[in-house]
């Protein structure tokens, strides 16, 4: 089973992503945050294998913490999940070191596949 970290400042987010996630057996919720903070300190304690980031969060950027979070946890796959459809974001969350990309309203078809493949790509 699949680890996850939830990252996002607004609830509503956050439920939404739970209620995706709900429907797949192979992932279990660790722990869900509001802050960059929160997150890094959850991922210290929690372990996850993969941490979803929104990309607007109140106390850093997202790239900031997608880059923390890998010097600190090379293994942990950061998802980050943005309004933004646009190809320089995409780039960036490239270049900071997360393993995907997905825009919030695509949220319900893909992120459920992202994941798996990321998961079965660390185990091969």
């Amino acid at each position: 089973m699949t680890k996850v970290l939830i990252v996002d400042d607004s609830r509503i987010g956050r439920n939404a992503v739970r209620s995706v996630i709900a429907s797949n057996s192979t992932l279990k919720i660790v722990g869900e945050a509001s802050t960059g903070e929160e997150a890094q300190l959850l991922t210290d304690e929690l372990t996850p294998e993969v941490v979803l980031l929104d990309s607007t969060l109140p106390d850093i950027g997202s790239f900031r913490l997608t880059r923390l979070l890998r010097k600190s946890h090379p293994e942990v796959k950061v998802i980050l999940l943005s309004t933004f459809d646009n190809e320089e974001y995409r780039k960036e969350a490239h270049i900071c070191g997360a393993a995907g990309y997905i825009v919030k309203n695509q949220v319900a078809n893909n992120l459920n596949e992202t994941i798996n493949s990321l998961a079965t790509a660390a185990v091969a």
